[in-house]
C-alpha cells in the first residue's frame, strides 16, 4: 500500500479497512463454541495458534503508512489455507474459533461483538481527526464512536417492528391472500397494503416521525383491507377482525388507569362493549381509533412523580377505578329496594359526580366537587360492605349446612353447584379463602382431576369456574410481590447496559443469545423469589405453541417462533416473567405440606393455588375461565407488572 500523497493517503487508508474488514468478517463469521480434538492435532494446533498470535500482534502494531498491513492480512489469509491444508484436515470453524479467541485478548468486550457489523463503513471522515495509533487503538476508537450510532437506529428499526406486529393486520393479509376471487374492491385494498408495507419498511436515515407516518399509512390500509374483505367475505373476515380487534396495540389499553377526567371519558368510550363480539369492520376501526385518542391523552398529560402527592381528582379516580366493579356488582345482586343498605347504596352513587364508570356526567353548569364525590364514595363503599357481610354469612351457614350431609354423595355435590350458580359472584370473592376451599372441595365431590368436556359434567364446569373467579388474590401475595418486583429490578439493574442493549438489539439476536439473555432474567427473577431456576429455555416451530408454556415435568420453559411474539422484546420479558411466576407456584405448592408455610403468610394463597392445579383449566375450556383460574391470574398479573417495571428501568 502506498501513500504518495494526502488524497493518495486517504483513498489507501480507505482501501486498508475495506480489506482488513472483508478478511476480518471471513474469519470470525462463526461464534465460540466448545469443541474436541483429536490427539494428533494438538500439535498442529500449537503451531499454527503460535503463528496466528504473531501474525495478529504484528497487525496490531502496523501503521497505515508503512506499507506493510495489506502483506500481513494476506498472511493471514494463507495461514487459514494451510490450516485447512494440514493432515489430517482441519476444519474452517476450528480455525474461525482460534481467530476469535486472539481477538478477544485484543479487542475486549463489547467491542469485538459490533467489529464485524461496524468496521466496513469506518473508513470515513472520522479518521482523519484521530491521532496517529497503532491499528487496534484506532479500531477501538472508531468502534466506540460508531456503537451508539449503530444501537440507537437498531433500536428504532426493532420499535417500529413491533408496532406494526402490533396493528394486528397479518391474518387479514393472509386470508385475503387465500381468496382465490377477490374482486376490484378487495384486489385494488391488497394492492394497496402491499404498498404501504413495503413503504413501511426502515430505509436508511429515516427518523421516528418518518416510521411514524409510514405506520399511520399503513394502518389506514389495513382498516380498508379489513373493510373490503368483510364486504367481499364476511364468513372468512371473521378472525381477521378478531385479530384487529384484539392486537397487542389494542388489549393493552384495558390495563390503562385514568387519573382524571379526560382519561376516564376516553377509557369509558372504549372500554365500554369492547369485549363484545366485533359486528363489523367499523366497529373494529371505531375502537382502534378510540384507543389511539386515549393514548394520546396518556401522552398528553404529565405523567405523575413517583412519591409526588395526589390532586384530589386524582385521589377520586383512583378509589373508583379500584371499587367500580365491585359497587357495580353489588348493585346487581338482586336485593329488594326497600332494603336500608341498598337505599344508600343507590342514593350515593346517583350523587357521585361521574358515572361509576368514571364518565362524566351531563354537564349541569358547575365543575364536579371532587373533594365531595371522595366522602360520597367512601358512603357508597362503606353501604355496599355491610350488605355484603349480611349475604357472606348466610352463604356460610350453607356451607356449614352442607358439611352436615352424607359425604361424597352426587346430591351434595349438585346441591353445592346450584349454591355456587346461584350465589353473585361478589359474595363467594368476599369469602374467607379457607371457606371458599371447603366449598369448591364440595362442589368437585369424589373428583380428584378435570373431568373431560361433556354435557354431564357442565353444571360443574361453571360452578368451578365462578369459584376460581371469585379466588381473587390475595391482599398479602399482593404486598409481597410489590417488594419483590423492587428487588428484581434492582438486581436487574446491575446489568443494565447488558440489558439495554438486548432491548436495542433484540430482532438481531441470534436463538441461542435470546436463551442466554432469558435465562439471565429467570436466574434472578428465581433468586429474589427464593427458588430454583428453570432448567432450560427451549424454542419451538410448533404452531401449537403460540405463546409460551411451562413444563413442570422437565422444568423448561418453551418458547413458540411460528407467531412474531418473540421478535418483542418487552413481550418476551412478560412471557419469561409469566412462565418463571408458574416456577415459583409450583415451588409454593410443594411446601405447604411443611410444618413452617402455616406460619407463612403466603400460606392461604399456596392452598388456592394447590386446589386449582389438579384441576387446571387450559384455553380450550373458554379463554376466561382459563385466564381467570388462580395459578394463571397471578402469572398474568406479575408477568405483565414485572416486563413493564422493567422497560422503564431500561428507559430511566
Amino acid at each position: 500500500m502506498k501513500t504518495a500523497s494526502p488524497g493518495g493517503f486517504r483513498q489507501a487508508i480507505t482501501q486498508a479497512f475495506a480489506q482488513f474488514g472483508r478478511k476480518l468478517s471471513s474469519l470470525v463469521s462463526a461464534p465460540p463454541s466448545g469443541h474436541s480434538r483429536l490427539p494428533d492435532t494438538a500439535s498442529v494446533e500449537r503451531s499454527t495458534r503460535k503463528q496466528l498470535v504473531s501474525l495478529l500482534k504484528r497487525v496490531d502494531s502496523c501503521d497505515f503508512e508503512d506499507g506493510k498491513l495489506g502483506a500481513e492480512l494476506d498472511k493471514l489469509e494463507d495461514l487459514k489455507k494451510q490450516w485447512l491444508q494440514s493432515p489430517p484436515g482441519q476444519t474452517e470453524q476450528q480455525f474461525d474459533e482460534m481467530v476469535r479467541d486472539v481477538l478477544v485478548q485484543h479487542f475486549p468486550g463489547k467491542t469485538i461483538r459490533h467489529l464485524e457489523k461496524t468496521v466496513g463503513v469506518m473508513a470515513g471522515p472520522d479518521f482523519d481527526h484521530l491521532p496517529q495509533a497503532p491499528l487496534r487503538q484506532r479500531l477501538a476508537a472508531l468502534v466506540k464512536a460508531k456503537v451508539g450510532d449503530y444501537r440507537s437506529v437498531e433500536a428504532l428499526k426493532a420499535h417500529h417492528k413491533n408496532e406494526i406486529h402490533r396493528m394486528g393486520f397479518g391474518q387479514a393479509r393472509k386470508i385475503a391472500g387465500g381468496i382465490f376471487w377477490k374482486g376490484p374492491m378487495l384486489a385494488g385494498a391488497v394492492k394497496a397494503f402491499d404498498k404501504a408495507t413495503k413503504d413501511c419498511e426502515y430505509k436508511p436515515g429515516a427518523t421516528e416521525a418518518d416510521l411514524q407516518a409510514a405506520r399511520e399509512a399503513l394502518e389506514e390500509a389495513g382498516d380498508r383491507l379489513l373493510d373490503a374483505l368483510d364486504a367481499r367475505s364476511p364468513k372468512a373476515s371473521g378472525p381477521a377482525l378478531r385479530r384487529r380487534l384484539f392486537s397487542n396495540q389494542n388489549w393493552t389499553a384495558i390495563v390503562v388507569k385514568a387519573r382524571n377526567q379526560t382519561q376516564a371519558d376516553l377509557y369509558a368510550q372504549f372500554e365500554g362493549d369492547y369485549l363484545q363480539p366485533p359486528r363489523n369492520s367499523d366497529a373494529v376501526a371505531r375502537k382502534s381509533a378510540q384507543v389511539k385518542a386515549l393514548r394520546i391523552q396518556l401522552a398528553h398529560d404529565e405523567p405523575r412523580q413517583r412519591g409526588a402527592l395526589r390532586s384530589t381528582e386524582e385521589q377520586y379516580f383512583r378509589l373508583l377505578r379500584k371499587k367500580r366493579v365491585y359497587l357495580e356488582a353489588v348493585r346487581a345482586t338482586g336485593e329488594p329496594e326497600n332494603d336500608d343498605d341498598m337505599k344508600v347504596l343507590r342514593d350515593t352513587l346517583a350523587r357521585l359526580p361521574t358515572k361509576t364508570s368514571g364518565k362524566a356526567k351531563s354537564a349541569d353548569g358547575g365543575a364536579p366537587d371532587y373533594a365531595a364525590g371522595l366522602q360520597t364514595l367512601e358512603q357508597a363503599i362503606a353501604a355496599a360492605d355491610r350488605k355484603i357481610a349480611t349475604r357472606v354469612a348466610l352463604t356460610l351457614g350453607h356451607i356449614d349446612e352442607l358439611e352436615q350431609a352424607p359425604p361424597d354423595t352426587p346430591e351434595r355435590a349438585e346441591t353445592a353447584q346450584w349454591l355456587v350458580s346461584n350465589t353473585p359472584k361478589v359474595v363467594l370473592s368476599r369469602l374467607p379463602p379457607e371457606a371458599q376451599l371447603r366449598l369448591m372441595k364440595l362442589v368437585r365431590g369424589d373428583l380428584t382431576s378435570q373431568p373431560p368436556q361433556e354435557e354431564r359434567w357442565k353444571p360443574f364446569a361453571e360452578a368451578q369456574a365462578k369459584l376460581y373467579q371469585a379466588m381473587e388474590l390475595r391482599p398479602e401475595l399482593l404486598t409481597h410481590e410489590k417488594q419483590l418486583r423492587r428487588d428484581v429490578m434492582s438486581e436487574l439493574e446491575q446489568d443494565k447496559k447488558m440489558l439495554q442493549e438486548a432491548r436495542d438489539l433484540w430482532h438481531t439476536y441470534t436463538p441461542q443469545q435470546r436463551r442466554a439473555v432469558l435465562m439471565h432474567i429467570a436466574k434472578v427473577h428465581s433468586k429474589v423469589l427464593g427458588c430454583e431456576p428453570p432448567d432450560n429455555i427451549v424454542f419451538t416451530s410448533d404452531p401449537k405453541v403460540s405463546g409460551y408454556e411451562w413444563q413442570g415435568s422437565s422444568r423448561t420453559i418453551v418458547v413458540g417462533t411460528a407467531d412474531a411474539h418473540y421478535l418483542d422484546f418487552e413481550h418476551m420479558m412478560d412471557g419469561v416473567f409469566h412462565e418463571n411466576t408458574h416456577n415459583w407456584q409450583d415451588q409454593l405448592i410443594k411446601a405447604v405440606k411443611s410444618r413452617a408455610a402455616t406460619q407463612s403468610p403466603l400460606y392461604e394463597q399456596a392452598l388456592i393455588f394447590e386446589t386449582n392445579h389438579p384441576f387446571y383449566l387450559d384455553s380450550d375450556y373458554g379463554y376466561l375461565d382459563y385466564r381467570t383460574q388462580p395459578l394463571e391470574a397471578h402469572a398474568f398479573h406479575s408477568g405483565r407488572r414485572l416486563a413493564a417495571d422493567l422497560m422503564r428501568m431500561l428507559a430511566s
